[in-house]
């Protein structure tokens, strides 16, 4: 499945790219992100509890970071499973962020992802209206996080 938005923000590039890479601010825009932790240069570790359809789940994610342009774009795959049986698995995540003016940037996003296990089985429209939701929930929360510096 395919998770993607355009969206822009009344911020400098550099001020959005920074939200991007201070993680608790950024947790807090993701909607179902209990914590995001840096484990090294490249690797991260995320904890996200969501409720989809009839299933309430808690998957601890392994993150790895693919590609960085510095205040341009970052790139990561990974995944991760629950206690129930449920996977996760993100084949390619991207964020690009491109100015539109000195104070406004344009903020690009797609993630390629599978869901496994009882997650696997809901329908596609149950996973797209959550999609969904949860694509409009991050995008109020970065413009909030951005308004509020």
């Amino acid at each position: 499945m395919d998770l993607k938005d355009t969206f822009t923000v009344e911020a400098p590039s550099e001020q959005v790219w920074a939200l991007f890479w201070d993680f608790p601010k950024l947790a807090a825009c993701l909607p179902g992100c209990e914590s995001i932790e840096r484990i090294d240069d490249s690797n991260f570790k995320a904890q996200v509890a969501q409720k989809v359809g009839p299933f309430k789940i808690a998957l601890d994610l392994k993150l790895t970071l693919d590609e960085v342009q510095e205040n341009k774009s970052v790139a990561f795959s990974g995944g991760g499973s629950d206690k129930r049986g449920n996977n996760l698995k993100i084949g390619r995540a991207a964020l690009e962020l491109n100015p539109v003016s000195a104070n406004e940037t344009s903020v690009s996003y797609d993630m390629d992802f599978t869901l496994f296990g009882k997650l696997g089985t809901l329908g596609n429209s149950i996973v797209k209206r959550k999609v969904e939701e949860m694509r409009g929930e991050f995008t109020r929360r970065i413009k909030e996080a951005v308004a509020a510096g």
